[in-house]
């Protein structure tokens, strides 16, 4: 726990809780399981009512739960079931997957935070084995509902040595999990602007827009790998990496 963290117990001490990040002026509020039905209903009413998005951090049912009270993001794969995928498709919720951050844990751990390899150890939900054909099926049937997913890779540590190469991983995996070139690279752009609520501000090439832009020598929607060839980068509508 930090400052940024809140334990709450029970639909009232949920809704203080979600208050106290409005005195904060965050932007999102992320919400873990366990919990129950009438403690995320509440959460989740009262940050729609302060005009704030919510996040959830879940498992099992918990995230049918969390997503039939309505909230706009859910993140990771575990346990997802059936029930789950067909509310995320009927309430147009979010979903960002976080394979990378899955495959990590099984392959390599975060030796940083003392986490070996081979399982989800040291987290409350524990008790669930990864199966990462599980995961990359999970998504695989929310493509096929039309749930709309975005790109996020959730690694907490050890950013200079892995990035870019997890992004682009998990891209990848996106692609292993039925997604076309084309839609890997919305969920990347346009559908992530949108479920972050800034579709009006980022995501596509249009005028009014940030123009926050990179051009590549390929293109990626034949060969997502032409990502990695960054010729141009435009940020704020000036050149910030050229070939010069």
């Amino acid at each position: 726990p930090n400052s940024r963290t809140v334990t709450a117990n029970g639909p009232w001490e949920w809704r203080q809780a979600v208050r106290s990040q409005v005195r904060r002026q965050v932007d999102w509020v992320k919400v873990s399981a366990p919990f129950e039905r009438e403690e995320i209903a509440a959460a989740v009413d009262e940050a729609h009512r302060e005009g704030l998005r919510v996040a959830i951090d879940s498992f099992g049912e918990y995230s049918e739960w969390a997503v039939a009270a309505g909230v706009d993001s859910l993140e990771h794969t575990l346990d997802m079931s059936d029930a789950t995928v067909t509310l995320m498709a009927k309430h147009k919720t979010g979903f960002v997957p976080t394979l990378t951050a899955f495959r990590n844990l099984l392959t390599r751990g975060y030796p940083p935070a003392g986490i070996p390899a081979g399982a989800f150890y040291y987290t409350f939900s524990r008790r669930y084995p990864i199966d990462f054909q599980a995961n990359l099926r999970h998504v695989r049937d929310a493509y096929k509902a039309g749930v709309r997913i975005g790109v996020g890779t959730d690694i907490p540590f050890e950013n200079e040595r892995l990035y870019p190469a997890s992004y682009y991983e998990e891209l990848g995996y996106l692609r292993e999990a039925g997604l076309s070139n084309k839609d890997v690279l919305a969920s990347a752009t346009r559908i992530g602007a949108d479920i972050l609520g800034m579709g009006d501000k980022l995501g596509t090439i249009e005028a009014g827009k940030i123009a926050d832009l990179i051009v590549l020598g390929g293109n990626p929607e034949q060969d997502l790998s032409a990502l990695k060839d960054v010729r141009y980068v435009v940020a704020g509508g000036k050149v910030a990496v050229s070939p010069d």
